[in-house]
């Protein structure tokens, strides 16, 4: 794990070392920051979103799943299989706000191939109130490949500890500014 600046440094987190930064191949939104695998598809997304209010809290997590589902057109071909409010102490650096964590499996498509590969999906909710913006982090973790899909040469060889990667990461989880804000 390598300590790793977000946004100019507003944010700090612990990215695993095999991971790199997307930007440094192709172009990423303002409100992302994205890192790549070189071991296969995985990837890390961190997003700046507009606080949803409509959304109630205890909702955030599927909200944001399902909004993902679709994105991915596996609206059909997702299933959610944990949902848990985190505390502080599972996000040390983030205290007093509202931190949700949902766990699922999507079917996805990648390229919209008919090929379907499933992947397992990490996603953390974070919701900053006072700045009207909820940060959405999400772990993609290709569990099994379909022989036809463009991803099948770089079909990860062995299992990954994803969920202890993930929770590592939200541990380390740490906002420096809130310059980032306005």
């Amino acid at each position: 794990m390598q300590n790793t600046p977000l946004w100019d440094g507003s944010i700090e987190v612990e990215v695993p070392s095999n991971y790199g930064n997307a930007a440094n191949v192709r172009d990423v939104p303002d409100t992302q920051e994205v890192f790549l695998s070189i071991e296969g598809d995985k990837s890390i997304i961190f997003e700046l979103l507009t606080l949803t209010e409509e959304v109630a809290d205890r909702d955030a997590a599927q909200f944001y799943f399902q909004d993902l589902a679709e994105a991915n057109d596996a609206q059909n071909h997702s299933q959610v299989l944990s949902v848990n409010v985190l505390t502080d102490n599972d996000m040390p650096h983030m205290p007093g706000v509202y931190k949700t964590m949902i766990v699922g499996r999507q079917a996805i498509s990648k390229y919209k191939e008919s090929a379907r590969n499933i992947v397992d999906v990490y996603m953390c909710i974070i919701r900053l109130r006072e700045q009207t913006t909820d940060i959405v982090i999400t772990l993609n973790d290709p569990q099994v490949i379909h022989p036809e899909s463009s991803s099948a040469p770089n079909a990860p060889q062995t299992a990954s500890p994803s969920m202890l990667i993930f929770q590592h990461m939200l541990k380390t989880f740490n906002m420096k500014s809130l310059s980032l804000f306005g």
